[in-house]
């Protein structure tokens, strides 16, 4: 498609252009329609932009060889698409144009679904970053122009280049099936990060992919790679920050990269005795908070004295990546409290320290200006206050709530060994319970669910669970889903046969799975997020 530009007689543009912007624009769109037949079939408004000619509505009557009537004026100069070297699924696109307008580049996708990247600023020249594409597939990808038009957008050039993409890299952990056809989010992509399930056997070394995206079909169609990154490093997380870019757990800190792999910030403990580990979360500041790691000799009467523990503190960062704040575990929890065997086992981190809390979750409340840190070994989640480092309350077996009963189906029970809880504005905590050491369950589960949590009377509820299929001794995940339904990742499972599964459930009383994909009895998948797109609107 090229940019069409109308001429008119000088008489013409001086009359219509003495009776004002509303009957310019009037006959910009008449010279539009009536010229719609005339050689590519769609007329786009360029008057304007190319500060020289109007439409008439009389030009759509000539042949579109007279002269005096219809000219072209491609927008397009140079246009590029090369193959990202990061990853092989996605399309650099380097365009100039002859006029300042905004640029996007439209495609359809494997699944028959139209895709749109952000428009880019106005201007001449104009970068763009095509994701969401599978492996050793061709793609028409369209370029689309815009400009702005009395305070309007409006389409004003089109072009198109074929795109073909690569093979995945090496290594790739790919789904090993997919039961997708009753999935109440097509469109969607499900971000996840599968790894190497933990052996006492030296695994050979392996060069993968540190996080994916997978479509609605369970197809790969986005990869992050950094091969400093050992295969054994199982804490693999990605989250999507506002603007669209991500932020993904790396050892010892966090990475902030663009969906073209392009590092933006790179975070590391600043401390030798702090260690960054489990999880980052984004802040509505633009910072991050870190769960961190320490060894302390303390006084543990219940182990016949001292005794060197490894506890969990928080460590929050500014948008430039300064620490402005701390907080530890040391510092607010009874050190003799050992509620199972977790907590009393050497930490497979530390030098012969016990495991006294083992953090793997973080969320953060604006309303209460709060922190929720999950401690798998304690079974509880607290509530730190952010102003004070306070303790607001403690939420499991032995803390501040009394458990209630909202008729999901199942018997109302705590959580035990848990992961991931997130709040939702409704009140209630969904998270992941893994049900290590759960009292007096010999067949033990694992599930994702819900409470209700009245802050005042100090009443949690539980309103509804969802068991999955294996029981997973490690790791997991649960998100909420727009619907009220939850994406649950259950990737922790050990044995030779047991897949890890990540599963979109619905929100009724019988939660049913309606979203599968699962990976292979070698792998293991830490966590899972669900994302609209990659390109977020503002």
């Amino acid at each position: 498609m090229v940019w069409a530009v109308f001429k008119q007689s000088t008489t013409k543009r001086d009359a219509t252009t003495a009776a004002g912007p509303s009957l310019q624009r009037a006959s910009v769109r008449a010279g539009v329609a009536s010229c719609s037949h005339w050689r590519f079939g769609r007329a786009l408004v360029t008057g304007v932009l190319a500060g020289a000619c109007m439409v008439s509505a009389s030009c759509g009557t000539q042949d579109a060889g007279d002269s005096g009537c219809c000219e072209d004026l491609s927008p397009w100069g140079e246009v590029r698409v090369t193959s990202n070297p990061r990853n092989t699924l996605s399309a650099m696109v380097e365009a100039t144009t002859s006029s300042q307008v905004q640029v996007a580049v439209e495609f359809t996708d494997s699944m028959g679904l139209v895709r749109r990247t952000d428009w880019t600023k106005p201007g001449v020249t104009h970068e763009l970053v095509v994701v969401g594409m599978r492996a050793v597939q061709s793609y028409e990808l369209e370029l689309i122009a815009r400009a702005s038009l009395e305070g309007e957008d409006v389409e004003v050039g089109r072009t198109s280049k074929i795109f073909k993409t690569g093979a995945l890299p090496p290594d790739t952990r790919i789904p090993v099936s997919a039961d997708v056809a009753n999935g109440a989010f097509r469109d969607a992509y499900t971000l996840v990060g599968p790894g190497r399930r933990p052996s006492l056997e030296p695994g050979e070394d392996t060069i993968e992919p540190l996080v994916y995206a997978l479509d609605g079909d369970g197809e790969v169609v986005w990869y992050y790679a950094d091969a400093t990154v050992p295969n054994y490093f199982i804490e693999r997380d990605v989250k999507q920050r506002a603007d669209g870019t991500l932020m993904v757990n790396v050892p010892n800190g966090l990475r902030v990269i663009d969906i073209a792999g392009r590092e933006i910030l790179t975070l590391l403990s600043p401390d030798p005795d702090l260690i960054i580990h489990h999880d980052n979360i984004l802040l509505p500041s633009g910072g991050y908070l870190s769960m961190t790691r320490e060894d302390r000799l303390v006084q543990a009467p219940s182990h016949g004295g001292e005794v060197l523990l490894s506890g969990d503190g928080l460590l929050e960062w500014d948008a430039a990546g300064n620490v402005v704040w701390q907080w530890s575990t040391f510092d607010h929890l009874d050190v003799d409290r050992f509620p199972g065997q977790l907590s009393t086992t050497a930490s497979v981190f530390g030098a012969g320290a016990l495991d006294w809390t083992h953090g793997n979750g973080l969320a953060y409340r604006e309303e209460t200006d709060s922190y929720l840190v999950s401690l798998r070994h304690q079974n509880w989640v607290l509530d730190v206050a952010r102003e004070t480092g306070e303790v607001r309350w403690i939420l499991g077996d032995g803390g501040d709530f009394t458990l209630g009963d909202g008729g999901d189906g199942a018997p109302a029970e705590w959580f035990y060994s848990q992961h991931a809880p997130s709040m939702e504005a409704d009140g209630t905590m969904l998270l992941y319970d893994n049900g290590n050491e759960r009292p007096d369950a010999p067949d033990s589960y694992s599930r994702a669910v819900r409470f209700h949590l009245d802050e005042e009377s100090m009443v949690a509820t539980q309103v509804w669970s969802y068991p999955v299929e294996h029981y997973t001794i490690f790791l997991g995940d649960a998100m909420t889903l727009k619907d009220g339904g939850a994406l649950v990742c259950a990737g922790g499972v050990l044995g030779s046969e047991p897949p890890a599964d990540v599963v979109e459930v619905s929100a009724d009383p019988l939660a049913k799975a309606r979203w599968r994909v699962s990976y292979g009895a070698e792998s293991v998948v830490y966590r899972a997020k669900r994302i609209a797109s990659f390109y977020p609107q503002p």
